[in-house]
């Protein structure tokens, strides 16, 4: 019997548990429950084989296994990129730590708003009317710009109890699920109003403050040399102190 590799079963594991924000973790969860499921089942059948010496029993792969073999075209690309799905954060990093930590979390905000971003979205439009003497009025559209949810509505949208278990990666790149009500509540600061969107540049910005201090915006733009990994941008405006 070949040695058991820990170093590779980790990796596997980290991989199930954060590629691609945590996309195949309630894959993983449910493969668990099905394994244990299933060695109850035969336990309460009594049909656990115990193989005789000299006899080996043919290998069988269980739920676990069988989905890590599924992915092994994604995890040979994770191994490669592992920060595939999560932003790419442009920090200057002569900012202060309280400002960087602050953008960090605020990156999580913009992923989880882009990620589940609806088309029902309302719209913004600018109409302009112009007046020619020979034409008449003619009425100009510019594209629509799409509205992000205030963040209450997109937690409702998030946990609705007919949305399958999701997972994503938080600040400090722990695994949170969808079943955490109160990490993802802390994650969008809904107890102290902490986010909120504002219109600027023609985008929408997530705007925070910082003990009165700083004021700081976050957008995520796309991400041309790496698509999978969009820009999380950022301008933090020192505020006036008053006397």
């Amino acid at each position: 019997m070949p040695a058991f590799d820990h170093d590779a079963a980790a990796q596997e594991v980290e991989f199930l548990l954060t590629a691609n924000d945590a996309a195949h973790a309630p894959a993983f969860f449910a493969a668990i429950n099905q394994s244990m499921a299933a060695v109850e089942q035969r336990r309460v059948q009594g049909n656990l084989v115990t193989a005789r010496r000299g006899e080996e029993q043919p290998p069988e792969l269980g739920p676990v296994d069988q989905l890590a073999a599924n992915l092994v075209k994604s995890f040979d690309n994770w191994q490669q990129s592992p920060l595939d799905g999560q932003p790419k954060l442009e920090i200057e990093e002569n900012a202060p730590p309280e400002v960087q930590r602050a953008e960090q979390e605020m990156a999580v905000v913009l992923k989880l708003a882009r990620r589940f971003a609806t088309t029902e979205q309302g719209t913004t439009h600018t109409r302009i009317t112009a007046f020619d003497k020979e034409k008449g009025m003619t009425v100009l559209s510019r594209k629509a710009e799409n509205r992000p949810a205030p963040l209450p509505e997109l937690y409702q949208r998030m946990v609705a109890p007919q949305r399958p278990l999701w997972g994503t990666l938080n600040a400090d790149g722990q695994l949170v699920l969808s079943t955490d009500r109160v990490a993802i509540k802390e994650i969008l600061g809904l107890e102290d109003n902490r986010y909120k969107w504002e219109a600027g540049e023609g985008r929408s910005v997530l705007t925070t403050t910082l003990d009165g201090q700083w004021k700081l915006q976050g957008w995520l733009e796309e991400n041309k040399e790496d698509p999978s990994r969009p820009l999380a941008k950022f301008t933090a405006t020192k505020l006036a102190t008053r006397r």
